[in-house]
């Protein structure tokens, strides 16, 4: 938690993602997370790690967006 909004993060070291996933080419899951997180008045990044594999981090507010 920091500021107010709750903060996950998870990462794999399998193979990693592919420049067409991360664009949401085939990908309805990825697609899927970006528009929970923003529905919620949040944000979704997925990107490739440097050293391999993925990472998906969620950032959400803990307050409505009504106040």
């Amino acid at each position: 938690m920091e500021d107010g909004r709750l903060k996950a993060r998870v990462d794999d070291d399998g193979a990693g993602i592919t420049p067409e996933a991360l664009e949401g080419k085939g990908s309805f899951g990825l697609l899927g997370i970006r528009e929970r997180a923003q529905t919620l008045g949040g944000s979704a990044h997925i990107f490739a790690r440097q050293e391999g594999g993925t990472r998906v981090e969620i950032v959400l507010p803990l307050k409505s967006r009504d106040g």
